[in-house]
C-alpha cells in the first residue's frame, strides 16, 4: 500500500510539473508571436509551442487512459488490464511518445498549410482567369490591332517597373469591364462598389498584400507614386488590397486609361473569342512569325500547368512528412524492444493462464495504439495552430502575403489513417517477434 501511495504521489507530482511546463511554454510562445517580427524568433516560438503540446500530452496521458479504462465494459477483462498497463507504459516511453507527437503535429500542420495554399491558389486562379485565351508575347507586333482586324476581343494589359521607397515596384493596368470586376479577388475592401468607382476615376488604386504589408499600409491610406504616363509623382488613395499568391513582387493596379502604349510594355494579352475567331487569330499570328503552339494558351491549359507546378513544388513536403513519421515510429519500436524484457513476466503469466500468443500480441499492440491515438488527438489542435502560425506569421514575415486557412476534416482523418498505419506497421514487428518465443523460453529466462 505504501509503495502504491508513493507511486500515485510521484505521478501527481509529474503531472503537475508537466502542466506548469506546458502553460509556461504556451505563454512564452504567445508572447514571442505577438511581439517579435524577426523570422528566427517566430521559428523559435513555433518550436516552443510544440514543446508546450508535448508537456500537456504527458500531463494528460494518465487521465485520458483512465477515462478509456472506465469506458471499457467490465466483461472485457484482458482489454481493461491492457489499458491499465498503458499508464505505466506512457511513463516509460515519454521520449518516444513526444517524438510521435511532434511528427504528428508537424504532419497535420504542414498538410493543412499546403492544402490551404493549394485550395486558395486554385480558387484564385479560377476566378482571375476570366478570359478564354492568353497570349504570351513581348515582341514588336501590335497584337491589339491584329485583334481588331480579325474581329477578336483583345485586352492589352500594360506594366511599368519602377521603385518605391528604394524597392522594386510593378505598376499594372487593370480593365474595368464587368467581366474583370467579377474576376478580382479582394483580401480587404470596405465598399466594393465605391472602390471600383474611385478606381475608374483614377483617384484610387488597388495594391497587393506584398506591397501593403511591406509598408504597413491599409485601406484609405495615401501613397505617392510616379504617374504611368507622365512619370510625375502623383497621390493615390488605396481603395482595396488584393490577393496575389506566390508573386515575389510588390504590385499596384491602376485603370487602363492611365497608361500609354508607347511608354508601357505588354507581355501578356487576354483574349475573348469563339472557335472561328480563334482560328482567324492564330492564322494572323503565325503569318507574323508568332508560334501559337507555345505562346497561346486557353484558361484550362493555364490552370492545369499552374496545378502541376504547384504539385511539383510541394512533393518534397509530402516526402518529409512520411520521413518524420518513420523516425517517430522507429523511436517507438526501439522503446518497445527495450521494454520487452520488463514486460516478459506479465506476458509469461498471461500465457500460463491459457491466453494465446496472438492475443497477448494484440493486447500489447493495443497499448501502443492507444498511446499513439491519444497523441494524435492532442496533436490535432496544435497542428491546426501550427498551420495558423505558418500562414499568418511566418509566411507573412518571409513573403509579405497570406492566404485563408482551410481546415478539412477529411484531410485530418487521412493523416490519422496514414500516421497510425505507418506506426503500427513498424511497432508490430518487435511485438510479433517477441510473441513467437515459446513459453518455456520465457520461464527459463525468468529463472
Amino acid at each position: 500500500t505504501q509503495a502504491h501511495d508513493n507511486l500515485a504521489a510521484n505521478q501527481v507530482k509529474w503531472q503537475r510539473n508537466f502542466w506548469v511546463l506546458g502553460i509556461m511554454f504556451a505563454l512564452l510562445a504567445c508572447l514571442i508571436l505577438y511581439a517579435a517580427t524577426a523570422l528566427w524568433l517566430l521559428l523559435a516560438a513555433t518550436a516552443i509551442l510544440i514543446l508546450s503540446g508535448c508537456s500537456l500530452l504527458l500531463a494528460n496521458y494518465p487521465r485520458v487512459i483512465d477515462t478509456v479504462y472506465r469506458l471499457i465494459p467490465s466483461s472485457f477483462v484482458m482489454l481493461r488490464i491492457s489499458t491499465k498497463q498503458s499508464t505505466a507504459l506512457s511513463g516509460k516511453t515519454k521520449v518516444a511518445c513526444c517524438a510521435f507527437f511532434i511528427a504528428a503535429t508537424s504532419n497535420i500542420g504542414m498538410n493543412l498549410m499546403v492544402d490551404s495554399f493549394r485550395g486558395a491558389t486554385v480558387s484564385w486562379l479560377e476566378s482571375r482567369l476570366a478570359t478564354d485565351y492568353y497570349l504570351y508575347y513581348a515582341g514588336d507586333v501590335d497584337i491589339a490591332t491584329l485583334g481588331r482586324k480579325t474581329k477578336v476581343e483583345v485586352f492589352q494589359p500594360f506594366e511599368n517597373d519602377l521603385t518605391y521607397a528604394g524597392s522594386a515596384l510593378q505598376q499594372h493596368s487593370y480593365p474595368t469591364t464587368q467581366q474583370f470586376k467579377e474576376a478580382m479577388v479582394f483580401y480587404k475592401v470596405d465598399d466594393e462598389a465605391a472602390a471600383w468607382r474611385v478606381f475608374q476615376q483614377s483617384n484610387g488604386v488597388f495594391v497587393n498584400q506584398q506591397f501593403a504589408f511591406k509598408y504597413k499600409l491599409s485601406i484609405n491610406d495615401e501613397i505617392s507614386v510616379p504617374h504611368p504616363t507622365t512619370q510625375r509623382l502623383t497621390a493615390y488613395v488605396i481603395k482595396a488590397i488584393i490577393y496575389d499568391f506566390g508573386n515575389p513582387y510588390r504590385q499596384i493596379l491602376l485603370p487602363l486609361s492611365q497608361f500609354d502604349a508607347a511608354i508601357s510594355k505588354s507581355t501578356i494579352y487576354t483574349i475573348n473569342t469563339d472557335i472561328a475567331g480563334l482560328e482567324r487569330f492564330k492564322i494572323a499570328l503565325n503569318e507574323r512569325g508568332i508560334d501559337t503552339e507555345t505562346s497561346l494558351l486557353d484558361a484550362e491549359q493555364l490552370l492545369a500547368i499552374s496545378k502541376q507546378a504547384f504539385d511539383r513544388t510541394f512533393i518534397i513536403t509530402d516526402g518529409l512528412n512520411i520521413v518524420t513519421l518513420l523516425v517517430a515510429a522507429l523511436s517507438l519500436a526501439c522503446a518497445i524492444m527495450v521494454l520487452m524484457n520488463d514486460a516478459r513476466p506479465q506476458s509469461m503469466l498471461l500465457r500460463s493462464f491459457g491466453v494465446s500468443a496472438i492475443k497477448t500480441q494484440l493486447l500489447a499492440l493495443f497499448q501502443y495504439f492507444l498511446l499513439c491515438l491519444i497523441a494524435l488527438v492532442f496533436a490535432t489542435p496544435f497542428g491546426i495552430l501550427l498551420s495558423w502560425v505558418l500562414i499568418y506569421e511566418i509566411n507573412l514575415q518571409a513573403f509579405q502575403w497570406t492566404y485563408p486557412l482551410q481546415i478539412s476534416t477529411i484531410k485530418i482523418l487521412q493523416i490519422y489513417a496514414v500516421s497510425l498505419s505507418i506506426v503500427l506497421l513498424i511497432i508490430a514487428i518487435p511485438i510479433i517477434k517477441a510473441g513467437k518465443r515459446p513459453l518455456i523460453e520465457d520461464i527459463r529466462w525468468l529463472n
